[in-house]
């Protein structure tokens, strides 16, 4: 009797030893230890799920299990005590190496190259503003790929942030209940005049939000710049909570972490879509420039339903189409689309996942129209597209496994394909310009050797120049009367055709059939999904082959202008005229609002076009693959530039009809009905016209723009080219060798990239 007396006190010891080194919940409980669901637990336990779900939601309150509940799990479930309480949640540990130095390090020695070198030709105006041109170029494609995270409110943006940083810095109640855009940069990137971690910005004084690419520019960032601090800050104006929530002109903020995962990308971190607290969120993804990675989350158990797929067929536009220039990613390398808090489905069931996942991405492809990858210059199928679907869950590893697998493979392999055409990108410039200076240096030798002969060439040449202006004039305004005659009409009257056949009662009870939709809420969002894709089909179809015909214009034009001046008494010299008028005429882009159809023409440029695009904003990754130049980056370019037409039916006013009877039709005759009934009410075909209006008024007023600047360029080429013949002799052995040092700068620079 004393020995089992001695016993029951050592077991209720040891028991005591438990209760006080336990630090799990239930929760954590059931699902590492356990493996179990809320509803498989409550029966073994004999009580209610609701009973239960209050049991675990005070154990995870207080963090930790009575040790009556203790003792009556491990006798329903035949798992000891030990090993009950001695389970660890598996640690979300994303470890990856500073892939982005080879990058930062062709950035660095780029920069302090230049810098060493600058005061050496600080009389030539022409050569300085070459290298600044350059210059801008590296640094903008010499930045580290940019994560957007995007999702409806409370989907776990934050978490899935903060899981990956190693860092519980990101309020998790931020993206539920804020309006306010966030940039999670790595602290190294904190420029100088910033002492704090956070930084909440102002829009400027045209609505425009802070651009995070001019994070650097202090007469830009710091007027914009309306608070700074520690991360407390982020809770102050991120969270309901905070004291100043309500501050409404707070609409971006960037936050500095130390964290291995920000040294290779940026995070972009997108209020929650949905929330009615602000309109404007709903569509936020547009107004952020430059997205290079696409990170879409919904939650499991609602996983990819009608506003999901409404919202991220809207917005894929704005994504790079990465793999156009690359044989070592995949298609839509650079989309994930995460099903958040995977573990709620049957305690993390893979088998269920896996079937959840295939349903969504079969779900998205019944809402697109045949050519929707293609016209966004993606070479991709419903398969490929089903492998950019992955699950994420911070309490079980098999669930983030492959996303964290396929992640971290793609900011791996991304620095090796940026250095690689940024070096390509780097060499064409140079080359370029290694070339203009040859034919300067050869014109100032021409002079040396024949004064008399080149001054009687030039003049010639400059009397010849009114003619070939005139001409190219000319042909500026046969192709200005061929966009407002033929483009911009053809157009729009091939849109209306396209619109009045898809938007007939017919047409869309077809559509619903062949889908076999039925009628419910989930599928008349898809419904309304594809009649707007087929709509911005045909709206892309009906500017995509006027585009082309128009590139075509523009590149007869450039090509006879530039056989015209290189033709006459310069070629009777065997001088290049080294004037550079394809790239002239790309100059004269700079500082346009849009360019319409001059996107496209600008992809068919390679490099050049890439240099083109990037100063208006698109994204690196974009850039890279439309370098390739071809139909499909010329397709792309258009999209990036332009993006859908979205036209806002009310599909909630569509949804409620289920309720109502018309007798004699059937629900989709109804719906049908509504749907054209809704278009006709927002005015869905003017809007689709004016957005083709405006497209070519982009169009015209570039092209006028870019044919100004080639003609003016020309005519002050003329003149510097005059001017070399009237100085002596000892001025041009100068100037030859001020040529002489410009190609010794870059054949030095050259062998600098190559490094």
């Amino acid at each position: 009797m004393h020995e089992s007396n001695n016993q029951r006190t050592l077991f209720s010891k040891k028991y005591l030893k438990i209760q006080i080194e336990m630090n799990n919940n239930l929760k954590e409980i059931r699902i590492n230890a356990l493996g179990l669901s809320e509803k498989d637990l409550a029966q073994k336990l004999g009580i209610s799920l609701d009973e239960y779900k209050r049991l675990e939601a005070e154990s995870v309150k207080k963090n930790q299990v009575e040790m009556a509940l203790l003792i009556k799990l491990s006798q329903v479930t035949g798992v000891s005590l030990d090993n009950l309480v001695n389970v660890t949640k598996a640690k979300v540990e994303f470890k990856i190496d500073d892939n982005w130095n080879s990058v930062k390090s062709f950035r660095d020695n780029f920069n302090t190259y230049i810098k060493q070198h600058e005061g050496l030709f600080r009389s030539d105006n022409y050569f300085i503003k070459k290298i600044n041109e350059l210059s801008i170029l590296v640094n903008r494609m010499a930045r580290k790929p940019r994560v957007a995270l995007v999702g409806r409110s409370d989907v776990g943006k934050s978490t899935l942030i903060n899981a990956l940083i190693d860092s519980n810095v990101l309020p998790q109640e931020w993206t539920p209940t804020t309006s306010i855009i966030m940039y999670v940069k790595h602290v190294d990137d904190r420029p100088d005049f910033c002492k704090e971690n956070v930084m909440i910005f102002k829009s400027d004084s045209k609505g425009a939000l802070w651009d995070d690419t001019r994070l650097y520019e202090e007469g830009y960032t710091t007027p914009l710049c309306i608070a700074q601090g520690d991360y407390s800050l982020l809770r102050e104006y991120g969270a309901r909570q905070g004291k100043n929530f309500n501050q409404t002109s707070a609409s971006s903020a960037v936050v500095f972490i130390n964290s291995p995962i920000l040294k290779n990308c940026d995070f972009i971190d997108l209020p929650g879509y949905g929330t009615s607290d602000r309109e404007e969120d709903d569509s936020m993804l547009a107004s952020v420039k430059e997205i290079d990675v696409l990170l879409y989350l919904s939650i499991a158990n609602g996983f990819m339903r009608g506003e999901d797929i409404n919202w991220l067929q809207q917005e894929m536009v704005n994504l790079a189409p990465i793999t156009l220039n690359s044989d070592k990613l995949k298609p839509l390398s650079n989309l994930y689309i995460i099903a958040s808090q995977a573990h709620t489905i049957q305690n993390g069931s893979h088998e269920q996942l896996k079937l959840i996942l295939t349903k969504a991405a079969e779900r998205f492809e019944s809402t697109l129209s045949d050519g929707y990858w293609k016209n966004l210059g993606q070479n991709a199928t419903p398969a490929d597209f089903r492998k950019r679907f992955f699950t994420f869950d911070t309490d079980q590893e098999s669930l983030r496994k492959d996303f964290e697998n396929d992640f971290k493979n793609l900011l791996t392999v991304l620095p090796n394909l940026i250095l690689s055409n940024l070096k390509k990108m780097t060499a064409d410039f140079l080359g370029k310009t290694e070339k203009e200076i040859k034919a300067s240096k050869s014109q100032f030798e021409k002079i040396l050797n024949n004064r008399a002969e080149q001054r009687e060439a030039y003049r010639k040449a400059s009397d010849e120049a009114p003619n070939k202006l005139s001409e190219l004039e000319s042909q500026k305004a046969h192709i200005v009367n061929l966009i407002d005659t033929e483009y911009r009409r053809g157009g729009i009257i091939a849109f209306t055709h396209a619109y009045n056949r898809i938007m007939t009662k017919e047409s869309i009870v077809a559509i619903i059939k062949k889908n076999g939709w039925k009628n419910k809420s989930d599928d008349k969002k898809a419904i309304c999904s594809k009649i707007s894709n087929l709509l911005n089909e045909e709206y892309l179809n009906s500017i995509k082959g006027y585009s082309e015909e128009f590139s075509d214009c523009v590149n007869s034009l450039l090509d006879n202008f530039e056989n015209n001046i290189s033709d006459g008494p310069i070629k009777d010299l065997n001088v290049d005229s080294g004037f550079d008028v394809k790239g002239t005429f790309a100059g004269g882009l700079a500082g346009v609002a849009a360019y319409g159809a001059l996107a496209m023409w600008a992809a068919g440029l390679g490099n050049l076009g890439a240099y083109i695009l990037v100063a208006k904003g698109v994204s690196l990754l974009a850039a890279m693959g439309i370098s390739v130049g071809g139909t499909a980056a010329g397709i792309s370019a258009i999209s990036l530039i332009g993006g859908p037409v979205v036209v806002a039916i009310g599909i909630a006013a569509l949804i409620a009809i289920v309720i109502s009877w018309i007798f004699g039709s059937s629900w989709e005759e109804r719906l049908a009905k509504n749907i054209i009934k809704e278009y006709e009410k927002k005015n869905g075909l003017g809007q689709f016209k004016n957005a083709i209006e405006k497209y070519w008024d982009d169009t015209k007023s570039a092209f006028i723009k870019a044919v100004n600047n080639l003609r003016d360029s020309y005519v002050n080429y003329l003149d510097e080219l005059g001017e070399k013949t009237k100085v002596d002799d000892t001025q041009i052995l100068n100037q030859i060798q001020n040529e002489n040092n410009k190609l010794d700068f870059i054949s030095k620079l050259l062998n600098q990239i190559e490094k």
